[in-house]
């Protein structure tokens, strides 16, 4: 079960690089006795949540430049430990949504609120679950931003 959701991630990550491993992992996958119907759920997946039916990029593709850039900022802020460069995805969304640049096609409004006003409480929610890292997240981020408040659900943790 593992081994299929690591291929269907793999799947998932390099779609639009041409994913070359892709048939070898199956191959594997049949070798370690998948059944036909489980192999079948990759492509399932890939029809349901490829990257012609995302609407942003979840993996936040970025080219060479903007990682080197990246990578000199964190050198340069001193930061030693590794596991503290990490940044989840909401953190982005939660800055945007700070600065009212929130795309309106990714992220809808409710069609009571102007959009030209900026959201004073915003609800999360995570199908499949949420970490203690985005809580954190949430959590910094209410405390920087005293005039919004932003409150983070999902299905487990």
């Amino acid at each position: 079960q593992n081994k299929l959701r690591l291929v269907i991630l793999y799947a998932l990550r390099y779609e639009d690089k041409g994913a070359i491993n892709l048939p070898s992992f199956v191959d594997q996958l049949r070798a370690s006795g998948a059944d036909s119907s489980q192999i079948q759920k990759i492509t399932e997946v890939l029809e349901y949540a490829g990257t012609k039916n995302r609407t942003s990029d979840i993996y936040a593709n970025k080219n060479f430049f903007t990682s080197l850039k990246k990578t000199v900022q964190r050198e340069l802020q001193g930061v030693s430990n590794v596991y503290t460069q990490h940044k989840p995805y909401l953190d982005t969304i939660l800055d945007q949504l700070s600065k009212n640049k929130l795309r309106e096609a990714l992220y809808p409004i409710h069609s009571g609120f102007q959009p030209k006003d900026r959201s004073q409480e915003i609800i999360i929610f995570y199908i499949g679950g949420t970490t203690y890292e985005e809580a954190l997240t949430v959590e910094l981020f209410n405390k920087a931003n005293a005039g919004m408040r932003v409150v983070l659900g999902g299905t487990t943790i």
